[in-house]
């Protein structure tokens, strides 16, 4: 029976998308299970298909995408049993597999996928920065060509997809049903490549460009190559100096620590009815926080964000709540500061959006 989640309370449709998801997962084992027969009988050559991914997409219904990441799930499931039991188990993501996937082998495949559970694509490729080190690229900056891209197919398609889309002299797809396709990674701008070292790629215009030009320039004497690692390290050291909370925080404690710092003044009465919170019931609320969102769901969990962070007052000033108190002052990304103020307030805490306390 269908169950209309509108009707449902907040406990409800937790628990009730908890059971959709334990159920997705389960069904993905099941999935991944029956193409691994499927490719073994090449069912798909009996229902005119040419490859296992032309079936998957043109019959089945899949993305390209999608079709890649479970046929290479599923064959690597077929040499590593174990992946199939830790996706029941819902301990690792279709994703995981596919980053990590290249990378298995008969004597590291069980350490690596369990050191896998629980991680995030960007953790694992670290795991796999370290299986499969590379050495740094070197430094390069250039034009980038005009694009030659044909019409109609998107210039961030996974390689792989590309590949398996692209017929070759016989009329089929350029992966072969006897090999395992390569993997689909997502297309990222940062990623490790061995560790304690990131590779970084972007594109950027011609005024940064100039920017880094002159910065080369600047701080030729230091760094006579003009090694584009330490010049975009000193930039945000000065940037992050100037801007993060944190640091600005740890240094006037270090200024204090040494005698530098002047004793706060107490606030006038004048503050007492400002909506601006003063930098000292800012700093103090930082240090209290740990500079992390502060809302947590009935459960316990602590939200993690640490970006973008509002200083939100609890008691709301229009409703008489002290700006000068760090009591009533805690730290809340945007979505949490938002969602208690529609709380509080109702609907006129849309206003709120655009008048929120950011703590960048």
């Amino acid at each position: 029976m269908k169950i209309e989640c509108a009707k449902l309370s907040d406990e409800e449709l937790c628990e009730h998308l908890r059971r959709l998801v334990a159920a997705e997962k389960e069904s993905l084992v099941g999935v991944l299970e029956c193409l691994i027969e499927f490719d073994a009988r090449r069912v798909h050559e009996k229902m005119s298909s040419p490859t296992l991914f032309t079936y998957c997409v043109r019959t089945l219904g899949y993305s390209e995408s999608a079709a890649g990441k479970r046929i290479y799930a599923a064959r690597a499931a077929k040499r590593f049993p174990l992946i199939l039991e830790l996706l029941q188990a819902g301990k690792i993501h279709l994703e995981a597999i596919v980053v990590l996937g290249p990378h298995l082998n008969e004597v590291n495949f069980e350490a690596a996928l369990r050191e896998a559970c629980g991680r995030t694509v960007r953790e694992i490729e670290w795991i796999v920065a370290r299986l499969s080190p590379r050495p740094d690229s070197p430094n390069s900056v250039r034009r980038l060509p005009e694009s030659t891209a044909p019409m109609g197919r998107p210039a961030d398609t996974d390689p792989a997809v590309a590949r398996a889309a692209t017929p070759n002299h016989e009329g089929h797809g350029t992966t072969s049903d006897t090999s395992t396709p390569q993997p689909l990674y997502m297309r990222q701008t940062i990623r490790p490549t061995a560790p304690e070292r990131v590779r970084f790629a972007f594109t950027a215009g011609e005024e940064l460009l100039a920017l880094l030009h002159r910065a080369q320039d600047v701080l030729r004497h230091k760094y006579p190559a003009g090694d584009l690692e330490k010049i975009f390290f000193e930039a945000l050291e000065a940037l992050l100096d100037d801007k993060d909370p944190e640091r600005k925080l740890r240094a006037k404690e270090e200024r204090a620590a040494a005698g530098h710092e002047r004793e706060p003044r107490p606030p006038s009465v004048w503050a007492f009815a400002q909506r601006h919170i003063p930098q000292s019931v800012r700093d103090a609320v930082w240090r209290r926080d740990g500079g992390q969102c502060v809302y947590r769901e009935g459960g316990g969990q602590r939200c993690p964000e640490r970006g973008g962070l509002e200083f939100d007052h609890v008691i709301p000033f229009s409703l008489g709540g002290p700006s000068n108190n760090p009591k009533n002052i805690r730290l809340l990304c945007k979505a949490h500061n938002l969602m208690m103020a529609r709380q509080t307030l109702g609907t006129s805490a849309l206003r709120h959006q655009n008048r929120g306390s950011q703590a960048g």
